[in-house]
C-alpha cells in the first residue's frame, strides 16, 4: 500500500454523494442513510449493490462460469429491504452461470440471514452450491482456500466489502497468491476514501490498524488528514 490521502478520490464513483458526514467511534464508521426517492432503500447501499450486481454479471458474461466469494456477506443495513443486499442480488443474476457461492460473516445474526437466503434459493429450485461460513473471514479464508479447493482455471470473484477495518491485508495477500498460474482470483475491494482519514484518526487500536495496513509503518496512515 502506498500513501493515503484524506480527501475524496476525484476519480472514484460517487456512491457516497448523498450521505451526511458519518460519525466515527474508535475507527468504526456509523452511517446515517438517506432513503432513495425511487424505492426507499439507502442510497449508498442501493448504489453499491447494483454496481456489484452489474460488475459480476459482466464478469460471468466473459467467463461463462465461476465461483463467487463474499467475505463480509451479511446485509449491512437491516432496517431496509433486503433487495439492496449484494449477496442476494448476485444470486439473482441471469444467466445463472455462477455455480458456487462462498458466503462468510462473523455475526451470528447475519449468518441467520445468509441461511434464510439459501433456503429461499432452494425453495425456487436453485440447486447451485451455496456455502455459508460463520466466522472471521480473516481466519475462514485458510479453510476456504485449501489447496485444490478452487481449480486453477476456475474463474473466481471475491468481494471484500468490509466494515471499515475488518479485512486484514494478509487476507488480501492470501487471496492474491492462491492461484499459481493463469488468471488470479479477482478481488473487488471497497474502501471508503471520503472518510478514511477520520476513521484512522479515531481508531485507538494500533494492532488492528497494523493488520489492516499490512505493514509496521502505521505512522504513515496515521498522518492522513481528515
Amino acid at each position: 500500500m502506498g500513501s493515503v490521502s484524506g480527501d475524496a478520490d476525484k476519480c472514484a464513483i460517487g456512491l457516497f454523494d448523498d450521505l451526511q458526514a458519518p460519525s466515527i467511534n474508535d475507527g468504526i464508521v456509523e452511517l446515517t442513510f438517506k432513503p432513495s426517492k425511487q424505492d426507499g432503500y439507502p442510497v449508498w447501499t442501493e448504489s453499491k449493490s447494483k454496481l456489484i450486481q452489474h460488475y459480476v454479471r459482466y464478469f460471468i458474461l466473459v467467463t461463462k462460469h465461476g465461483t463467487y466469494i463474499d467475505g463480509f456477506a451479511g446485509p449491512q443495513v437491516e432496517q431496509y429491504d433486503s433487495a439492496s443486499w449484494s449477496a442476494k442480488r448476485v444470486l439473482e443474476i441471469r444467466p445463472a452461470w455462477l455455480r458456487r457461492f462462498i458466503l462468510c460473516d462473523m455475526s451470528a445474526h447475519q449468518v441467520q440471514h445468509l441461511n434464510t437466503l439459501t433456503a429461499e434459493r432452494r425453495a425456487i429450485g436453485d440447486n447451485r452450491k451455496i456455502e455459508v461460513h460463520h466466522g472471521d473471514f480473516n481466519i475462514a479464508i485458510d479453510q476456504i482456500l485449501l489447496p485444490g479447493a478452487i481449480r486453477e482455471k476456475e474463474a473466481t470473484f471475491c468481494l471484500l466489502d468490509q466494515r471499515t477495518f475488518e479485512c486484514k491485508w494478509d487476507t488480501v495477500r492470501k487471496i492474491a497468491e492462491y492461484k499459481k498460474a493463469g488468471t488470479k482470483i479477482e478481488q473487488f475491494y471497497f474502501l471508503a476514501v471520503g472518510w478514511l482519514g477520520r476513521s484512522i484518526a479515531a481508531l485507538k487500536d494500533d494492532d488492528k490498524l497494523r493488520a489492516w495496513w499490512g505493514r509496521d509503518d502505521i505512522d504513515l496512515p496515521r498522518s492522513t488528514t481528515s
